[in-house]
């Protein structure tokens, strides 16, 4: 048996004829447990739909679990972004870490003028920027 491997161009991707009838035929081969490939257990096929979604949920893609049902409520902006909250937690990317930076005095005596959480404010100022791709570059020429 050989291994045959493709590279799909999206663009200009077209299966053969003979590639589509060897994809036809496989419907017809049973699939075949054994010690190297045991059958997946329901909690494992759950585990690999996660990490499915939470790879699929950082690259900015939709998730693949989701049901689509006539009879289920249309989810509200809020509802999805919390949920998308709950899973950026889950992936640690809106992880913060500590990171000692030089300001001026002037500067953090303005930042404290806005009281508890200023360091926040600080750095919420920060993301803002580097988010921001204009703003950004008014500062880095």
């Amino acid at each position: 048996m050989s291994t045959t491997y493709f590279h799909l161009d999206e663009k200009n991707f077209k299966l053969s004829k003979k590639q589509i009838e060897m994809l036809d035929k496989l419907d017809d081969y049973p699939i075949t447990y054994d010690e190297d490939c045991p059958e997946l257990t329901d909690e494992q096929i759950e585990k690999l739909k996660r990490q499915i979604d939470d790879k699929r949920m950082s690259a900015g893609m939709p998730l693949s679990s989701i049901a689509i049902d006539d009879d289920a409520p249309e989810l509200t902006d809020e509802q999805i972004e919390r949920i998308r909250a709950q899973r950026l937690r889950r992936l640690n990317l809106d992880k913060k870490r500590n990171v000692s930076i030089r300001l001026s005095n002037r500067t953090i005596d303005a930042a404290k003028k806005f009281g508890k959480g200023y360091t926040n404010l600080i750095a919420e100022i920060v993301e803002t920027t580097f988010a921001d791709e204009n703003l950004l570059k008014k500062y880095i020429g």
